[in-house]
């Protein structure tokens, strides 16, 4: 869907009801799908008593001891930092992070206040936003079908793959998230490009790009590749280098003095007239 439970608790205010028809209009549900969705979402948070309907439209609630927070997992336990600057962390137990995700960004209900130097106790009430849309993981087969195990130790998550993945046992893949846990529904994931048995053996570029979640793929409409460099809005020529406001990119292009036969730059800037 075209927008995130953060965004749609953001259109709603506590002191005015807002017709589902504005909210699409705002959230850019331009189809029937998407705003069959935004209906979804809305009936979810209603019983979540997050949101009120009356007379066909909505409202958002204020609930009582819950707070925004980002979720991270630090020293082997998972912790909600809180938005408000200064405020103590809130310890996640395991058993009470739900569907979330190291950063995350979700409402968190504080269970137990923090004291005698303990820090708050709390559960994540319902995951905001998505940090994470794309990983680094190694193929695994196990009985039930084909997972990607993340290769960074603060996700401990479960990742299914499609069976077209089976010549790809124990090679590090980057795998795109098709669809989040929903309630006992394990995420599922496509893998986008195939980086060789271990990190040892990957091209550190294409690496590093996965890892920061980069295209894979130079957009379209990007300034031409030239061999060795490319040309900045004014048409000069870099043949050494990166000058500035130029990213490196190591993709399939025109030869450059790598001699490797994969090089070309990116730019941040627009593309030249």
């Amino acid at each position: 869907m075209p927008f995130s439970i953060a965004e749609l608790l953001g259109n709603l205010p506590e002191d005015k009801l807002i017709a589902p028809k504005v909210l699409a209009k705002k959230l850019f549900c331009e189809d029937e799908t998407d705003r069959g969705r935004l209906k979804i979402a809305l009936d979810a948070l209603a019983k979540l008593e997050l949101v009120t309907e009356e007379f066909g439209k909505y409202r958002r609630l204020a609930v009582p001891d819950v707070v925004k927070a980002r979720l991270r997992f630090s020293r082997g336990s998972f912790w909600a930092i809180q938005d408000e600057p200064g405020a103590a962390d809130v310890y996640i137990p395991a058993r009470y992070l739900g569907t979330a995700w190291h950063g995350d960004r979700g409402l968190v209900k504080v269970m137990r206040k923090g004291r005698n130097r303990r820090s708050p106790e709390g559960e994540v009430f319902v995951v905001l936003e998505r940090a994470i849309t794309a990983l680094l993981a190694q193929v695994q087969v196990t009985e039930t079908g084909y997972l990607a195990k993340p290769m960074d130790e603060r996700l401990n998550i479960t990742v299914t793959l499609p069976e077209t993945v089976a010549d790809l046992a124990e090679q590090l893949v980057y795998v795109t998230i098709k669809r989040y846990p929903l309630a006992q529904l394990p995420a599922q994931g496509v893998v986008k490009r195939v980086l060789g048995t271990d990190a040892r053996t990957a091209d550190p570029a294409t690496l590093v790009l996965c890892k920061h979640n980069l295209l894979p793929n130079p957009p379209v409409g990007l300034p031409k590749m030239l061999d060795g460099g490319g040309s900045n809005r004014s048409g000069r020529i870099f043949e050494n280098g990166r000058p500035g406001g130029w990213v490196g990119w190591r993709c399939p292009g025109n030869r450059g003095r790598t001699g490797d036969g994969y090089w070309g730059f990116i730019c941040r800037m627009p593309p030249p007239a």
